[in-house]
Formats: structure tokens, C-alpha cells, sequence
């Protein structure tokens, strides 16, 4: 892999990751661009594979949110399915010696969540099963669960894990392995359905197919009753998806793209928890994230020729021009977007 010491970070940053094809081999690569503006920065890029076992998730598409550690100075990826930490700011990257895929760094910083693929002679591929392991690595602990997930989502608290699962989601207490609540739900499209914060509600969960015609539910705590934020005006092919959810970090609001089955084109939506009221952002995204205070909305534009995206641009809340921060060209695609705060 390849590393750019980026020296010591201050202030709001947007990080996505690019699939990158004009290499001799396809590569992840990780960008970072302060979100007033400023020249790009590769902080690092490695060779991700194109293909693999049959019916086993593949990790070319890393989805960043999950992956940095509480500080946002380092990253946990997967390199040859084996789990790297890379420190931004030095541009020193470590291998775990923990072999895994998809990982996600707890968010009180002491473990690491991952998936193994176990083989199942009944089965065309391998099952996906759920893994953990301290920060700077360890002892693996394996908690027996098979899941459907790309990307798992802790508790802020570092002490569960939303699992998705066939028909249903479960909440994981890591320390025992235990599934201490099971939602009889199908979580919406990966990589991402759910985001813990600190608050009321805890959480927010993202639904697939809009069941009885819900398309977003919340828990106020992890034992708590569902209360419902979003229904979808639509059942079937009519169904609203509700996608990659996002808490403001600076208000009682909740960002997430809504998008009709099986479509391309999305459009970010800020709900107002206390009022219910369910605002449209006036720009097509296919992922969005929100800036340090919540002023601002960090997008990736919806690429109509690749998929994924294909610029990162940002929406003042304010009616200021919006900014573009990053364009990719070719085949290339941007895969993911993060907002980090120094």
C-alpha cells in the first residue's frame, strides 16, 4: 500500500473513498480535503481485489464513517483481508496480524468489529460470521453470529453491536456474544442502515421493502418500545428507501437519502425529530454526511455512468452557493464519504 503523511490535522475535513481503475491493478483510494476548500489529499491508497469466493461480500468499497478510530487519526481497513491500521497524521501503517473484512472501530476506541467468512458445505459460498478484536490487536473473539452486514454499527458506548440478520436485526451485547434483543425487521441495503448517538432517540434504523409502509424506525434506548420516524408514501416497486442515516452532530436532526427501488438517483432528506417535519435537500446524492456544526452538507453526487458518485460537493443550509470539493473522471467512482472533526 501507499501512504501520504498528511501532518497534524485541525478543523472539519471530508474524507471519501475512490475505486480507482486507472492503476495497473484497482485500488481503494482514501482522499481527504478540508470542507471550506483546498487542494486534495491522498492520504493513502491500496490494491483491492475485483472478484472473489462466490457469494462472499467482497471489501473493495470501504464505508468510512465505521472505520475511524474516536479521534479520527487513524483508519482500520482490510488490505488482502487481513485488518491494517493506518495513522493519517504519520502515514504509518500497521498490520493487525487479525485476519477479517469490512471493519469498524468501536466508537469508545478499545475494538475492533469485523467479518470471517466461514465455509459451508451446504451452501454456494461461505457463511459471514462476526469477529472482534482489541484495538491494537490480540486475541480474536468470535461471537457465532452469522450476519448479512458489510459493515457492523456500534453502540456509542462500545457494547453492542445492530446486527443484520435474515428477517431480522439483533443487538449484540460484544462482551458475551449474547443477542440481547432481536427486531423482527429486514434492514435496509448495505452498507449502511443505522446510526447510534448520544440522545433521544439512541438510534436510527433504516428499513428494507418499507414494512407496513415504514421506511425509518428509531429505539430511545436498546430495550425501548419502536417508534416510527418515516413512513414511505409507496409499498412494492412505489417504496421510498430510506438509506445510510446520519444523526446531526449539532442538532436533533436526522440526514438520509431516499430513493425509489431499484433507482440511481436519490435525493437527501433532514428530519426534525421534535417536529416531525421531513425536509428535501434540492440536490440528487448518492451519499451525505453532515459538516461539524450542521451547517453544511457534504454530498457525492450520483454518477449516471458508473454508479456510486462521482463529486464531492457541499450545500450550505444558509442558500450560500454551493462548492465543489473533488471530481473524479473516467471509470473511476467515489464509493463513500465521512465528516471528520479535529
Amino acid at each position: 500500500m501507499r501512504t501520504n503523511p498528511m501532518g497534524l490535522l485541525s478543523g472539519n475535513w471530508i474524507f471519501a473513498a475512490k475505486q480507482a481503475f486507472d492503476q495497473p491493478q484497482p485500488e481503494a483510494q482514501i482522499w481527504a480535503v478540508p470542507i471550506a476548500g483546498g487542494t486534495p489529499k491522498l492520504a493513502f491508497a491500496y490494491v483491492v481485489p475485483g472478484g472473489g469466493i462466490p457469494e462472499a461480500p467482497i471489501d473493495n468499497a470501504p464505508y468510512l464513517r465505521r472505520q475511524f478510530s474516536p479521534d479520527g487519526r487513524r483508519m482500520v481497513i482490510a488490505v488482502n483481508g487481513q485488518l491494517v491500521v493506518v495513522d493519517l497524521e504519520s502515514g504509518a501503517a500497521r498490520a493487525l496480524g487479525v485476519k477479517g473484512t469490512f471493519p469498524s472501530w468501536s466508537r469508545d476506541g478499545s475494538r475492533l468489529a469485523f467479518l470471517l467468512t466461514v465455509p459451508n458445505p451446504n451452501a454456494i459460498g461461505p457463511d459471514v460470521s462476526i469477529a472482534t478484536v482489541a484495538a491494537d490487536g490480540g486475541a480474536v473473539h468470535q461471537l457465532g453470529l452469522l450476519t448479512q452486514a458489510e459493515s457492523l454499527e456500534w453502540s456509542v458506548d462500545g457494547m453492542n453491536l445492530l446486527v443484520p440478520q435474515q428477517g431480522r436485526v439483533s443487538i449484540v451485547d460484544v462482551a458475551s456474544g449474547a443477542v440481547i434483543r432481536t427486531i423482527d425487521v429486514q434492514s435496509g441495503p448495505a452498507p449502511s442502515f443505522a446510526h447510534f448517538r448520544r440522545g433521544t432517540p439512541a438510534v436510527a434504523l433504516a428499513l428494507f421493502g418499507c414494512v407496513a409502509s415504514r421506511s425509518l424506525i428509531s429505539l430511545d434506548a436498546i430495550s425501548a418500545p419502536i417508534r416510527t420516524l418515516v413512513t414511505s408514501p409507496g409499498t412494492g416497486e412505489q417504496c421510498l428507501l430510506a438509506l445510510d442515516p446520519r444523526w446531526n452532530p449539532a442538532a436533533d436532526e436526522l440526514l438520509y437519502v431516499a430513493a425509489p427501488m431499484n433507482a440511481l438517483c436519490c435525493r437527501p432528506h433532514v428530519l426534525d425529530i421534535a417536529s416531525g417535519k421531513d425536509a428535501v435537500i434540492p440536490v440528487e446524492a448518492y451519499q451525505a454526511t453532515w459538516s461539524a456544526d450542521g451547517s453544511e452538507i457534504a454530498y457525492l453526487t450520483p454518477s449516471r455512468a458508473v454508479g456510486y458518485g462521482s463529486t464531492i460537493r457541499v450545500w450550505p443550509r444558509d442558500g450560500r452557493n454551493e462548492r465543489v470539493l473533488l471530481v473524479v473522471t473516467g471509470y473511476d467512482r467515489l464509493v463513500s464519504i465521512a465528516s471528520v472533526a479535529y
